[in-house]
């Protein structure tokens, strides 16, 4: 779980498929309306970074009351309150300009024609790249430096952009063999999407792997959060370095839509079962690891796409280690209990705005739920909240249905009725006489009990579920500690030490 943009995700581009064509009008500390001027936003494209005359894709021209800043399309979020316009293009002659203007655009905060007056360091990137959930950070998409423009009270000012380079990622290293990466085309995947596709992450050797040639290794595959991919593989040992050697798989959760943690969905493709039917053949295939050892672990998104994957495929994981999960239990998601009568995304039952973060350590002013949807609404890509959506819902138009009115923030109880199919309490109240068994002494839960996004009270539903179908199961409430908390060293280090005591065998004894 997490609102911030810093992972990221090696896909294969592809120059004639849809992206989305978003301006992005960025600043900080505007409160005053007074004086607006009307922006509009020219853009051209470097004919030697393309291979096709016409682009199906999304612009961002980002503004920045700061005019130091010369990260601005890389550095947005929605907890600085940015203005943002964002326009779909579909088969854009990018021989010539692409014209952005009042009446054409989606906006966040202000319209187009309401820019306050100010310096603003302005930029602007084009994102032709429809695997990856950026709209910045994403590989193939082209992009120009920063510079200063001032708007003046009232008025029109034309801002012309040129794009002139290309975002790539720095390659995988290659020059420790025992962290590699592996990409693994998938079928089922390729499939659904029509074209191929492939499942990426990383592995994570031990030291006598290369020495003990007969020797086969515990299998432990950890599943990051939101903001993160196969890359923190390279970090890994900063958490796990204790115990019986193991083999680590860092799996890639990202695709267009967000993170697709894992769950078979509409909007998605079948995630788990390419996962367990075909990725972990190939891993098993491929490396010596012990299928009878096998197990899960994550941070965030990344705790409930293991959880979710234990539960679904109880004997083929011996465990699951889940650190502040997101929503397991949908009565409470962010607190909103999805299914209840009139339920509202935006306001409570006393009509107050519904705040996202939980206020703590004396910080009052915390962003509200409409914020965020509203920002992600003009993203229009893979956000956490469109995220969610993409993940437990069905689809509609080809795209996510939604469960929220954007305006209105009211629940479509026709589409809670959807999510029910994601909610892990439901799903163990449904299979409980089978997966008693399966599971007892399996799930591992940490969660704080200060998490920012309350998900300690998600969890504490899903363990008053867990307790009714007397399924045997250890929840950790850490007093005090936070979301962030709970991806540090000291809960990694009691997560390996109950792996290990797996992997031995002691750990059924307690």
């Amino acid at each position: 779980m997490s609102f911030n943009l810093i992972s990221f995700e090696p896909t294969k581009i592809n120059f004639v498929s849809r992206c989305t064509l978003i301006a992005f009008l960025l600043f900080s500390g505007v409160s005053s309306l007074k004086g607006q001027s009307r922006a509009e936003f020219k853009i051209s494209i470097d004919k030697s970074l393309v291979q096709d005359s016409t682009l199906s894709g999304t612009a961002y021209v980002v503004m920045w009351a700061d005019t130091t800043r010369t990260d601005g399309v890389f550095a947005i979020n929605a907890l600085t309150r940015q203005p943002i316009f964002s326009l779909d293009v579909d088969r854009w002659n990018c021989m010539g300009e692409l014209m952005i203007k009042k009446g054409y655009a989606r906006d966040f905060i202000f319209p187009i024609d309401s820019i306050p007056p100010g310096k603003y360091s302005v930029t602007a990137v084009f994102d032709r790249n429809p695997n990856d959930r950026h709209f910045a950070y994403a590989e193939g998409n082209i992009y120009c430096i920063s510079k200063i423009v001032e708007f003046k009270n009232g008025g029109t000012r034309t801002v012309s952009f040129h794009l002139n380079m290309i975002y790539e990622f720095s390659s995988f290293p290659d020059n420790n063999k025992f962290v590699t990466q592996v990409k693994f085309k998938s079928e089922l995947l390729s499939k659904f999407y029509s074209r191929d596709y492939f499942v990426t992450g990383a592995v994570v050797l031990p030291k006598s792997y290369f020495g003990k040639k007969k020797k086969s290794y515990p299998v432990v595959y950890v599943f990051p959060d939101f903001d993160n991919d196969h890359r923190d593989a390279l970090y890994l040992r900063q958490k796990f370095n204790s115990g019986p050697e193991k083999i680590f798989i860092v799996m890639n959760p990202s695709c267009d839509l967000g993170n697709h943690v894992f769950a078979d969905s509409e909007n998605n493709g079948p995630r788990a079962t390419s996962f367990v039917k075909e990725f972990i053949p190939y891993i098993d295939a491929s490396f010596r690891t012990s299928p009878s050892k096998r197990y899960l672990t994550g941070f965030s998104s990344g705790g409930w796409a293991a959880l979710w994957l234990q539960v679904n495929y109880p004997d083929t994981f011996n465990g699951v280690w889940a650190a502040a999960p997101d929503p397991v239990d949908f009565r409470s998601f962010y607190r909103i209990n999805i299914y209840s009568k009139n339920a509202n995304a935006f306001y409570d039952s006393t009509g107050r705005l519904r705040v996202l973060e939980r206020p703590i350590y004396g910080v009052e002013n915390k962003p509200a739920f409409k914020q965020f949807s509203d920002f992600e609404s003009a993203i229009f890509k893979g956000e956490q909240l469109t995220s969610h959506e993409a993940s437990f819902g069905g689809a509609e138009n080809n795209r996510p249905e939604k469960l929220w009115n954007r305006s209105t923030g009211k629940i479509d109880p026709r589409v809670a009725l959807h999510w029910k199919e994601r909610d892990i309490s439901v799903l163990l109240q449904r299979n409980s006489v089978h997966l008693k068994n399966q599971l007892d002494n399996k799930i591992h839960i940490y969660v704080g009990t200060q998490d920012d996004f309350y998900l300690d009270e998600s969890v504490a539903l899903l363990e008053q579920t867990l307790k009714q179908q007397q399924i045997l199961c250890h929840i950790y409430r850490l007093p005090g500690l936070d979301h962030s908390a709970m991806n540090g060293k000291n809960v990694f280090r009691k997560i390996e030490k109950e792996i290990n005591e797996s992997i031995s065998g002691e750990l059924s004894k307690k």
